[in-house]
């Protein structure tokens, strides 16, 4: 009798500890990726970051921090333990400032550990606009998503008269990171796709951490762009909307060569039909598209959509009057890309795979 009273006594415990100590939840949080997984008494999280590939250079997801939080921690927000998990006393007791302007006014705005605090600042002009402090990518592991895009807000140019400080990158840094050389995004592909990939992608949040020097210029209707320059003077411009709350990127990057802008009437010779060697003879900034699509050799018919409703080989034309994106769903005898879609909007606005209306409109002063 004894001996099967400990038997139910053993067995209840082993249960309890089960019922305690084994994960009823697994969370991957929109952050790039990290799990959390989640017990009665404790919380277990793979926190990812972002880390230089050394075979490509480029800034990849992965595991960079474990940590356990046990009862009741467990039970805290995860973008307060976050802030523990990657925040040093000394960054929470450190206090940047920078003064930028917003709609109708100025503000004072200050990191103080875990908050941003603003306060309106009358004794500053908007063309004395002053640059953002810039944050280190230790702080940038630190935020969530959500506080990266109240950072974005609170640090975006506003002020048409003042130009966007637009960085120059060199060659490697150029095709590689910002053309998309050596990554699954870039020029020709809707980023609007992988919004929700997991890897994090084209997160913001990854932006801000490949280039902590950007800096955000602020559009109306809620859209937002950045802009880096390379050696030559071309420049891409990066979207991203408050219709997706900053999160990620959206539409296409935008490539557009210094010099006079093309007009929609000098493609007017270009239908469906006609190749992407049609296009390159009227905008030479068409080499840079078909150095990407041939890169790895000459397309084919079953990479010609990188989803439903995306294609993965478009060209998209900043004009004087508007801006032109062709489409290219087929591929000739000659393997070359052919054009079978052509959308053209006076004002700037394209929609993107998800529906969403993208006003790719950029400041003339932000051009090359």
């Amino acid at each position: 009798m004894k001996k099967k009273t400990k038997l139910i006594i053993l067995s209840v415990v082993l249960i309890l500890l089960a019922v305690l100590l084994i994960p009823f939840k697994v969370d991957i949080l929109e952050d790039g990726g990290s799990k959390v997984y989640s017990a009665v008494l404790y919380k277990y999280v793979k926190w990812v970051g972002f880390q230089k590939s050394e075979q490509t250079g480029v800034y990849e997801t992965e595991t960079i921090k474990k940590s356990v939080y046990w009862f009741p921690e467990n039970f805290k927000h995860i973008d307060e333990l976050r802030r523990k998990a990657f925040s040093q006393t000394k960054q929470n007791d450190e206090k940047r400032s920078f003064t930028t302007p917003t709609e109708g006014a100025l503000i004072t705005a200050e990191i103080r550990g875990e908050n941003i605090v603003v306060e309106p600042s009358p004794t500053i002009t908007p063309t004395e606009w002053l640059k953002p402090a810039q944050l280190s990518r230790e702080e940038i592991l630190a935020m969530s998503t959500i506080e990266v895009a109240e950072y974005i807000r609170k640090a975006a140019l506003c002020n048409d008269l003042v130009k966007l400080d637009v960085k120059t990158y060199d060659s490697a840094v150029w095709l590689e990171k910002i053309l998309g050389q050596k990554r699954m995004v870039g020029i020709g592909k809707d980023f609007s796709v992988y919004e929700n990939y997991g890897n994090g992608t084209t997160l913001v949040r990854s932006l801000l951490y490949s280039f902590p020097e950007i800096q955000p210029r602020k559009m109306p209707d809620g859209m937002y762009y950045t802009a880096f320059a390379s050696e030559n003077g071309e420049r891409v411009f990066w979207f991203t909307s408050e219709e997706n709350n900053l999160f990620a990127l959206v539409g296409y990057p935008v490539l557009i060569c210094p010099g006079q802008l093309k007009k929609h009437e000098d493609f007017s010779e270009i239908t469906e039909g006609c190749t992407l060697d049609d296009v390159l003879r009227i905008d030479p900034v068409i080499q840079y598209y078909f150095d990407m699509f041939y890169r790895n050799g000459t397309p084919t018919e079953d990479s010609l959509w990188v989803s439903k409703t995306a294609l993965r080989y478009n060209t998209v034309h900043y004009l004087s009057d508007g801006i032109l994106e062709f489409g290219y769903g087929e591929i000739n005898e000659n393997g070359e890309l052919v054009v079978t879609g052509i959308r053209y909007s006076p004002d700037y606005t394209l929609e993107d795979c998800r529906g969403r209306k993208i006003v790719y409109q950029i400041n003339p002063m932000d051009l090359p």
